[in-house]
């Protein structure tokens, strides 16, 4: 795991949450296609299962076991740096949406995309960071190059 970036994960995904509940009331239209909202998912990916409470610490306990399992795996990819950096933005992800289920209640999403009445579900940096993650660790263990560290 890289701490750099992983922290840095963190910080720019809690800063921007704390900029949108505090100054963004209703819908921010940006472009088109593009709003800031502020919205709370208490539920997981997509809001599924946002309304089914006693799930609520079971996601928690998944979340700190998810960020265990790959702590752990982060210290066995050795030198492989797309591995680790995709590890490091996915505990980044994973540490900001559990530090929103802690201090809020849900996990807060501001990130609107849209095609006239159809939207994608909200999101935040944290989500990015995952999904990004996710695509760098993928390539980073598929791609014989990508064991090269720097």
């Amino acid at each position: 795991m890289r701490l750099l970036e992983t922290l840095s994960i963190i910080f720019l995904d809690q800063i921007t949450k704390y900029i949108v509940i505090t100054s963004v009331k209703g819908k921010i239209k940006i472009t088109s296609f593009f709003n800031i909202v502020c919205t709370k998912n208490k539920g997981v990916i997509f809001g599924l299962m946002s309304n089914l409470s006693f799930f609520y610490v079971l996601i928690i306990a998944i979340n700190l076991a998810a960020i265990a399992i790959l702590l752990i795996w982060s210290f066995r990819l050795g030198n492989n740096l797309l591995a680790s950096l995709g590890i490091s933005f996915i505990i980044g992800g994973a540490i900001g949406n559990f530090i929103d289920r802690i201090i809020y209640g849900a996990v807060i999403d501001f990130l609107d995309f849209h095609i006239g009445k159809y939207h994608w579900p909200a999101f935040n940096i944290a989500d990015s960071a995952i999904t990004f993650g996710t695509i760098l660790l993928a390539i980073g263990l598929f791609s014989k190059d990508a064991s090269k560290s720097v």
